[in-house]
């Protein structure tokens, strides 16, 4: 990644300087094969590329006098060697000796050590003095011409063959402007006023304007990009941290595995032309005969006993617990706007909540559904927002049959595939925002990419991203947001791919089940969570396993847990384990954010939605709806009339 550092510097007695920063990208052309020197015509492809045209390539003496040019900004590329270029102060003395090492120039200005590869992009009125050229040379104009232009038949190839040595540099200008070189002096009110380039010489498109600046390529930011552009003919602009969209590249879809069936989802997977069908999910009776307890801290078989007969005491507790996920419902209704005092259930510790109404053989079908990694210590409210009536629903309850829907690839990489094409330039992946300015009237964002800094200005934000600790420090939080987002803690969550486990060709899944009843064998902290026989419709050995775990679990732990859950059950003789392999694996970051009881009685969710809209800003993603991808998707339909309002 390319550092560029920025410095304002102020007018002096004898130099405008600029309102528009100093521009230092560090090393930033390529050198030429066994050579220390760059590759001009890299820089003149690059440069006349972004519509600035190369005049002038310069080996540097000792010295010079310091200037600036007063109506045209200028780009200067280091091509070998290394000097100093003092920026921002003028002479205050002909003698050249004493304006370089004595002490003959102005103060406030910079000094900066330049090196080949090294691109300076100058605004006009600032001044700048390039001296303690190394190695030394004298002074001489390489470029065909007077410096005004590349006079030459084929101006690009008049540079190749030059001889880079000494300190070298390359300049150029907006194409179409002539430049002038002042000491000091003239009109600096003028030379503020000069228009700020359109392009970037080195990055192009310096600056991009749209409508809706989106944070968070996943789920939720995608689906509002396509909806935004798309159907409201909104300007967008997606910034994502990844190097792709979710489930892109992915053989098997091994993080979201199903999709509610709702007309959102399905509309969705219809504009891309991606067919849905019904997943081979095992009813709840085959859940409980074919899925394997084992106890992954010892590697041996748990007999798990939720009940005297568990074929029939489970589906019924499984029931029971239904009845408060329909009673409850209103509570986790695609988001949670529900106002009112939060039911004491809903605040109870789910272990308590178990106990409360015997409903512990509920977990014989539950556990399946549960990504979590301490349930029973954690309010009910998060339990029952992730494995509430839509996912049961979904499930068929063991009666009607699963209505999840998968993609009909059993991966969703060809929807985000497609999405990111329609898309195209719209996103910047391997992108983050280093700093942010929110306010009523717009967001202004500095974003880091592969290949430089952009500032985004947009109308409004989306942030689409988790607000965990990791992510909130760029996004200019006010003292209530702050507040707000630090009150949740958060979790970790893995996910893989493993072949070669010696499993059971007839289990669905081996999950770990802790021998210890009085937890219901659930386990809890940081865990290898299940291994489930994956469905890819080829019946390929292959296997996807999760990890979940307290907030900073490192992914090499994760996957140290992975491979220790397997040595495990192969030393115990549980299973023939020989040499599994991990295939793939997929860090999600933070997840299943949550706060205490107590905030969730002080109304913690109407706090936080009362912040859409705040600062030209709406909020989606896992820490505003249950985390599941129809349902993120169907909340954030809710936003759209806000976003939308004014622009």
């Amino acid at each position: 990644m390319i550092e560029v550092t920025k410095y304002w510097l102020s007018p002096t007695a004898l130099v405008p300087n600029s309102p528009w920063p100093l521009l230092h990208y560090k090393n930033v052309l390529n050198k030429g094969d066994d050579s220390e020197a760059c590759v001009p015509i890299e820089a003149w492809d690059r440069f006349t590329g972004n519509g600035w045209e190369v005049q002038w390539l310069y080996r540097y003496g000792q010295t010079q006098d310091s200037h600036f040019h007063s109506g045209v900004h200028e780009c200067m590329a280091v091509l070998s060697g290394t000097a100093t270029i003092r920026f921002g102060a003028g002479d205050k003395s002909e003698d050249l000796d004493a304006n370089t090492t004595g002490s003959a120039f102005e103060a406030g200005g910079v000094e900066i050590e330049a090196n080949a590869g090294d691109v300076f992009v100058i605004p006009a009125g600032v001044a700048h003095k390039t001296h303690n050229t190394r190695p030394e040379s004298a002074f001489r104009l390489l470029s065909p011409g007077c410096g005004r232009g590349v006079e030459a038949e084929n101006p690009r190839q008049a540079l190749v063959g030059l001889p880079l040595t000494g300190f070298t540099m390359i300049g150029a200008y907006p194409q179409g402007s002539e430049w002038d070189a002042l000491r000091g002096g003239g009109d600096f009110e003028a030379v503020w006023r000069v228009p700020k380039p359109e392009r970037d010489p080195v990055f192009g498109e310096a600056e991009v304007e749209v409508d809706v600046a989106i944070i968070g390529g996943g789920a939720s930011g995608s689906y509002a990009a396509v909806r935004l552009r798309e159907d409201f003919n909104k300007t967008v602009l997606v910034i994502e941290k990844a190097g792709k969209l979710p489930a892109a590249g992915r053989p098997i879809d091994y993080g979201v595995e199903a999709y509610l069936n709702r007309e959102t989802t399905i509309a969705f997977f219809k504009r891309f032309n991606v067919g849905l069908i019904d997943p081979t999910l095992a009813s709840d009776i085959e859940l409980l005969l074919l899925t394997k307890n084992v106890d992954f801290s010892t590697g041996l078989p748990v007999d798990v006993s939720y009940g005297p007969v568990d074929l029939v005491g489970v589906p019924v507790a499984f029931l029971e617990y239904t009845s408060y996920a329909v009673k409850y419902q209103a509570w986790f209704a695609n988001g949670y706007f529900q106002t009112g005092d939060v039911p004491d259930d809903l605040l109870l510790s789910f272990g308590d909540f178990l106990a409360k109404y015997d409903l512990g053989g509920s977990l014989g079908i539950l556990r399946n559904l549960l990504w979590l990694s301490d349930a029973l210590n954690m309010p009910t409210w998060f339990v029952m927002s992730v494995v509430g009536l839509p996912q049961i629903q979904a499930f068929g309850l063991g009666l009607i049959g699963p209505s999840f829907k998968w993609p009909a690839t059993y991966s969703a990489e060809t929807l985000y595939e497609r999405v990111l094409d329609l898309l195209g330039d719209d996103v910047l992946l391997g992108s983050t925002v280093v700093s942010s300015q929110r306010s009523d009237s717009g967001v202004e964002l500095t974003v880091q990419t592969p290949s430089g800094q952009k500032t985004v200005k947009a109308k409004k934000l989306l942030v689409a991203a988790p607000p965990s600790p990791n992510n909130v420090g760029s996004w200019d939080l006010d003292d209530n947001e702050a507040l707000l987002f630090g009150k949740f803690s958060w979790e970790t969550l893995f996910v893989g791919v493993v072949q070669d486990t010696g499993f059971p060709s007839h289990a669905t899944g081996i999950r770990n089940a802790p021998n210890d009843p009085s937890r219901y064998y659930l386990p809890h902290g940081s865990f290898t969570d299940a291994f489930s026989k994956a469905d890819t419709g080829t019946g390929a050995d292959l296997w996807t396993t999760r990890v979940l775990g307290v907030a900073g679990l490192s992914a090499s732990e994760a996957q140290t847990m992975i491979y220790q859950s397997l040595t495990q059950m192969g030393e115990a003789g549980t299973y023939d384990i020989a040499s599994p392999s991990l295939v793939a694996f997929t860090d999600h970051g933070a997840n299943a954010p949550k706060v205490s009881a107590a905030d969730l009685k002080d109304g913690f969710y109407n706090k936080l939605y009362a912040l859409q809209g705040q600062r030209s800003t709406y909020w989606t993603g896992f820490a505003w709806a249950p985390d599941y991808s129809s349902i993120l998707w169907d909340f954030t339909e809710t936003l759209f009339p806000g976003i939308i309002s004014g622009i």
